[in-house]
């Protein structure tokens, strides 16, 4: 099934350059050439799904490439991968055993995220505790005759909002969809799955793949400039600042994802990953000042280490045979 007519080799490392450009650039041009697109917000509803259409046409596009493309044998270090490198391999769909890569992912990234775990589970206590004396309150407010009158004067009002909440919900499930399943599927198809193969399969070293790949991955989102200064009116040096963060930390996390995908060759875990960083993001230290700052803080540095500990001591390609590491 994975048979081609004539296929296309890599024969130079500009030349697998030329294609992770091709396929990367190609996944962020398209998002802009709807009608349209340089005036619509990238979280209207339509926006989103005329995106959705264009990501997972250029993954698609890219996946064929990685199956015609074929490595370069002609590079010492490569010919035992090459032999071994089948269609499945390349693009990072192995099943098997992926069950150690799966969890050596999600501990390695749980210790990296520990404190803002911990944050997250002391702000949802908080919260709760909130919601309850709000409940309490509530409940007495409600025995109080004019409260009753008044409850029942807004239960109109409270009516007539139930169309606008069903269009919120439409709204924010496709803010989900993009967040946690598409962008980070797609994403890693295009800038690990293709990118990655084109670089190393091409001759470039471990280290030149995760700089040039994360490059890309961070040089993606620098189109974020434009939709701060021309759809929000906001001045250069005002976007400036978020953007080139965004990119530093994209870039940084482009390193990490690289690191994963190629150590495990399962697309799996490199997915798993992103939208397990999409779910928490950045990090947040807005918890200083905080009764819960103490605990929050020893989390980020009992974390830390133990990510410290955990990602020098793993052998890459140990127990999944990934293709990157096979001599």
């Amino acid at each position: 099934m994975w048979d081609v007519p004539y296929k296309v080799q890599l024969t130079s490392i500009w030349f697998g350059v030329a294609l992770a450009v091709m396929v990367t650039g190609s996944f962020v041009i398209t998002m802009w050439l709807f009608r349209g697109a340089t005036q619509a917000s990238r979280d209207e509803p339509k926006t989103i799904r005329r995106r959705f259409a264009s990501t997972i046409l250029v993954s698609a596009v890219s996946m064929w490439a990685v199956v015609f493309v074929q490595p370069n044998d002609t590079v010492s270090r490569l010919q035992h991968a090459t032999e071994v490198a089948t269609p499945l391999r390349r693009l990072g769909l192995v099943f098997a055993p992926y069950m150690l890569d799966v969890a050596y992912t999600m501990c390695l990234n749980s210790c990296l995220f520990l404190g803002p775990l911990v944050l997250l589970c002391c702000e949802g206590w908080a919260r709760r505790q909130r919601d309850v004396g709000r409940a309490g309150a509530a409940t007495r407010d409600a025995d109080n005759v004019d409260n009753q009158a008044a409850c029942v004067s807004q239960s109109g009002s409270l009516l007539t909002t139930k169309g606008q909440a069903a269009e919120n919900d439409g709204r924010q499930l496709l803010k989900l969809l993009r967040t946690y399943v598409v962008g980070p599927v797609t994403e890693e198809v295009v800038y690990r799955s293709a990118a990655c193969y084109f670089l190393y399969f091409s001759g470039m070293s471990h280290t030149g793949t995760f700089l040039t790949s994360s490059g890309l991955f961070s040089l993606a989102h620098a189109h974020h400039l434009f939709e701060l200064m021309y759809q929000e009116g906001i001045p250069l040096q005002q976007a400036l600042f978020p953007v080139m963060f965004q990119m530093t930390f994209t870039f940084i996390f482009g390193m990490y994802g690289c690191y994963i995908y190629m150590g495990t060759g399962s697309l799996l875990c490199a997915v798993l990953l992103h939208t397990y960083c999409n779910w928490l993001g950045p990090p947040d230290f807005s918890f200083l000042g905080e009764p819960h700052a103490a605990l929050v803080g020893t989390a980020y540095i009992v974390g830390l280490a133990a990510f410290w500990c955990i990602f020098f001591r793993f052998d890459l390609g140990l127990w999944s045979g990934s293709i990157f590491y096979l001599q």
